[in-house]
């Protein structure tokens, strides 16, 4: 499961190239499917689990669940002192 992490899998593409430009990164991550891809995914899961809506190209939250989790995200961010990658 470590592995699926986007930064940890940056990190290893990087090392196992011995380097990679910005234009490389962004191409090759998701087993070279993009990382327009991978936030593609991620949004329509997001979508289908009726967590956030889309209208045009505004994402809002939807729901009160959703108000929840991501209020609680912010939370132990802040108290797990993560910044704005954790």
């Amino acid at each position: 499961m470590l592995c699926r992490g986007f930064s940890l899998q940056i990190m290893v593409n990087i090392y196992k190239e011995n380097g990679l430009t910005l234009g490389q990164i962004m191409s090759s991550y998701a087993s070279n499917k993009g990382a327009r891809w991978l936030l593609d995914k991620r949004l329509s899961s997001l979508i289908d689990a009726g967590f956030i809506s889309r209208k045009g190209d505004e994402i809002f939250i939807q729901g009160t669940f959703a108000k929840i989790i991501a209020k609680t995200g912010i939370y132990f961010k802040r108290v797990m002192n993560l910044g704005l990658g954790g």
